[in-house]
């Protein structure tokens, strides 16, 4: 097969994203855009065990293959990804991720053609992502050696029946049962947290002016009493959140009237479920203080909030509607 037959007419192809649950959410717009652009090809996932929950059902990607956090420390854990790749027999690889243990990925996948995103001017490193657009653009960029350009961005998060009755429930047993804001407490990194105080008073304000409850989630360990922190100043205007399976929490953003959040995995979570968003650090990445936050969620609020509480299922109706 030639080289213009191969990509002209791929039968299977393996993406490589094992990062967190938000770079496989920007990951999502070249997937669709994969799959539209070749239909009847068998396009596998090389990724984490929580993205491979979150994105179960996709309508996209054929196959999962869960990468282990530490599969490349061990003789063993490589040679079982080695025996997965190699059952796939992937025809192209699409290194998404662009990190050395993604690199290896590809050629133990045994693909012959492999890409990756390029090297721009200025980057010492062997592997790094583009500086000059977002990840979801460089992505896309990836798309450009099968001839697709200028595909519209669609996301398409799964979310089954099933998470949906099971996030009703968990959060009608933490007593939201109609709207309600979302605040993360988490973040990528140790610069961007914010003390739990802050979300609480948060919380405070949304309640008292909008009647709104809040949510408090978190994702890492580490994180937990940031979250327990919030709900104490907040005094009864927030409750923590209660455990939820993967999907369950996709189910939960999309469900939410307002998410808060630092940059974290969550926050691209609910931006692709097309949930209003805030990020605590403002315009220009400027830190915002209580007042500041407030005022922007008054302006988020009066333009999307309804005027009586509405039950999540009738919610849920009327997003479909829309």
């Amino acid at each position: 097969m030639t080289r213009d037959k191969l990509l002209t007419y791929p039968r299977r192809i393996l993406i490589v994203q094992a990062g967190d649950v938000g770079e496989a959410v920007q990951t999502l717009p070249m997937l669709t855009a994969l799959r539209t652009r070749f239909p009847f090809v068998d396009i596998a996932w090389f990724c984490r065990q929580e993205t491979a929950k979150t994105l179960q059902g996709h309508w996209a990607v054929n196959r999962f293959i869960i990468a282990a956090d530490d599969w490349y420390k061990s003789f063993a854990g490589i040679l079982h990804i080695r025996r997965q790749l190699l059952n796939f027999a992937p025809e192209i690889a699409l290194n998404v991720q662009n990190t050395y243990s993604s690199h290896w990925v590809t050629r133990l996948s045994g693909a012959r053609r492999r890409f990756r995103h390029r090297k721009e001017a200025g980057d010492k490193k062997s592997y790094t992502f583009p500086r000059s657009c977002s990840h979801t653009e460089a992505n896309l960029k990836l798309l450009e050696v099968f001839g697709v350009a200028g595909s519209s961005i669609a996301y398409d998060v799964p979310i089954c029946a099933m998470d949906r009755r099971g996030a009703v429930q968990k959060l009608q047993s933490a007593g939201l049962d109609g709207n309600y804001a979302v605040l993360n407490v988490g973040a990528e990194n140790g610069s961007a947290y914010r003390n739990g105080e802050y979300f609480g008073l948060t919380a405070k304000y949304l309640l008292a002016q909008w009647n709104l409850p809040s949510l408090v989630i978190w994702n890492k360990s580490g994180e937990k009493e940031l979250a327990e922190s919030a709900v104490r100043t907040s005094e009864g205007a927030a409750v923590r959140s209660p455990w939820f399976m993967p999907g369950e929490l996709s189910a939960v953003l999309h469900s939410a009237t307002l998410f808060i959040s630092s940059e974290s995995p969550f926050r691209y979570l609910a931006e692709a479920l097309e949930t209003p968003c805030i990020d605590v650090r403002g315009q220009g990445k400027i830190e915002l203080t209580t007042a500041m936050l407030c005022g922007i969620c008054d302006d988020k609020l009066s333009e999307i909030i309804q005027p009586q509480t509405v039950p999540l299922h009738q919610k849920e109706l009327q997003k479909k509607a829309a």
